[in-house]
This record gives C-alpha cells, sequence and structure tokens, in this order.
C-alpha cells in the first residue's frame, strides 16, 4: 500500500505520517509504504503512482486541488483532503474525496478516513467470475461500472472494454450490492463510484452516460449512495 502526504506544515506532517501509520499497520497484517513531501511541486515530480494521497489544501506553490489535476488522479488512487479551512469542504466535492479531515479534529477525522479507505482498498481487490462465451472471466468488482440485461444476457460494462455474460442480476444482485453496487433498475446495477450525479429520473456517470431510474426508486437510489459515501 503505497501512500503520499503532502502538507507544507511539518508539525502536521509528522503527525499524519504517525496517524496513519500506527492506524494502518494495526488494523492490517501488512506494512505501508509512506512518503512525505512538504512541496507539492515536489510531489508532482515524483512521478510514481499512489494508492492513497492525504492532501493538505492551502499550500504556496501548487493548492491541493491543483494537484489532484495535475497528477491526472483515476481509479486506482484516492484522495483524503486535511485542511484548516473548514470552509472547502464542500469545494472539495468537486475533486471527489473519500474524505475531508479538519485539523482541528485530527486523529479523529483521521482515523474515520483511514477506515473508510481500508474498507475501499478491501473490495478494490474483491473479484467476481462471470461465465461467457468464450469461458470463464474474472474481474475486480471495482473496476466495473455497471450491469445491463440485455436480451437474458448480462452486459458487463468497465471503462475499456464490455463483456456479455451468462445470468440475470437477481442472481448476482446480493453480491454486487454487498460491493458498492445500487439497483437503479430492474435492467440496471451501477457502481456508487461512477456515479457524478443522481437526477429524479437516470444517473449521471462519471463519463456522462445516463442510466435510467426506475419509477419510485429516485429516494431509494439516493439514500443508497450517501449511505455507501459514508461508509466505503
Amino acid at each position: 500500500m503505497n501512500i503520499a502526504i503532502c502538507d507544507d506544515d511539518i508539525f502536521f506532517v509528522k503527525q499524519i505520517e504517525q496517524i496513519t501509520k500506527e492506524y494502518i499497520e494495526n488494523k492490517t497484517d501488512s506494512q505501508c509504504n509512506i512518503s512525505v513531501f512538504t512541496d507539492g511541486m515536489e510531489l508532482l515530480r515524483s512521478k510514481v503512482v499512489y494508492d492513497l494521497l492525504l492532501l493538505d489544501i492551502d499550500m504556496p506553490a501548487i493548492s491541493g486541488f491543483a494537484l489532484v489535476n495535475e497528477l491526472n488522479v483515476g481509479n486506482n488512487t484516492t484522495v483524503i483532503y486535511i485542511s484548516s479551512h473548514e470552509h472547502l469542504v464542500f469545494e472539495s466535492f468537486r475533486y471527489s474525496p473519500l474524505r475531508f479531515v479538519r485539523k482541528s479534529n485530527l486523529v479523529t477525522d483521521l482515523e474515520e478516513a483511514l477506515s473508510a479507505y481500508l474498507n475501499f482498498y478491501k473490495s478494490r481487490s474483491s473479484q467476481y467470475m462471470f461465465s461467457t462465451f468464450n469461458g470463464k472471466k474474472l474481474m475486480y468488482m471495482s473496476e466495473i461500472i455497471y450491469i445491463e440485461v440485455y436480451s437474458h444476457k448480462l452486459n458487463v460494462h468497465t471503462n475499456n472494454s464490455m463483456i456479455t455474460a451468462n445470468g440475470n442480476l437477481k442472481d448476482i444482485e446480493k453480491d454486487f450490492i454487498q460491493e458498492g453496487f445500487i439497483r437503479t433498475h430492474q435492467s440496471f446495477i451501477v457502481n456508487y463510484r461512477f456515479i457524478n450525479f443522481i437526477k429524479r429520473t437516470d444517473v449521471i456517470l462519471d463519463n456522462g452516460k445516463k442510466l435510467p431510474i426506475s419509477r419510485g426508486k429516485y429516494e431509494y437510489v439516493k439514500e443508497q449512495y450517501m449511505k455507501l459515501s459514508r461508509e466505503m
């Protein structure tokens, strides 16, 4: 597990590093590799892809928001913002962080954020075996954007591909809901991590695609999304 901490205040850097290392190593059987930066530009120059970024927002050379854009953070990297400027929490939503940690409540907030991250990290390694025309296909569930029923088959969509598998949503729904999927429609089950916006009649994904919400399911979908956003 590769983690980067970036904060221009060395006092907070040391605190964040200690809390993170102790919490993760106490909660898991694995070691974590932590890289520390007090300059955002130094982090940019490192060219390393990290599993987790713990970023201050207000830094002199480059802000934590700009860092996420410059690093082109994708689905394999999780961001947690840490800031003394609590009013920035709403602006941070634009960058889809897992959590916003207040420096005024560092220990409690950070440990909760790390707990959420460990749950997410575990789910990211969960796999599912599909049966296709060409044989068995093992896929990481976290990489699946959505699954739709079409002509009595399952079309399984990722960022890079689509496979057609045997089965129906009823048989796989329980397994996928446990991994952060939401049944939005009788023909669709969607990975909450790829939902950008929820409207009354459809969900908008990060890639701009619209998927339907069944009549009467809007409140359920919204509640499940909020629940998963807090817990996973």
